[in-house]
C-alpha cells in the first residue's frame, strides 16, 4: 500500500497461464500482482482478435510450457520497463 501511494502504481492480475486457455477458472487459477505498465508489457496482454497468430501459437503449448513461458516473459516485462 504505501509503495502504491508513493510511487502511485496501479496493480493488476497477470493470470500465469493465461486464464483463457485453460479450463481452470480465474478465482482458481493463479495469477500474480504486477503493476499495469507490467502487465501491458506481457505477450499475453491483449491477445485475442487482433493477434490471432500469436495466440495460436501461444496455445500451442502445453499447459506446462505456457506456464514457464509466462514466468519468463514477466521476467523480460520487468528488464524492459
Amino acid at each position: 500500500m504505501i509503495l502504491q501511494q508513493l510511487y502511485k502504481i496501479t496493480w493488476t492480475q497477470n493470470h500465469v497461464p493465461m486464464d483463457k486457455s485453460t479450463k481452470v477458472s480465474k478465482d482458481k487459477g493463479s495469477c500474480l500482482n504486477v503493476a499495469q505498465e507490467t502487465h501491458e508489457a506481457t505477450f499475453t496482454f491483449g491477445l485475442g482478435g487482433n493477434r490471432p497468430g500469436d495466440e495460436a501459437l501461444y496455445n500451442a503449448l502445453s499447459a506446462e510450457g505456457k506456464l514457464d513461458f509466462d514466468n519468463e516473459n514477466v521476467k523480460y516485462a520487468y528488464k524492459e520497463i
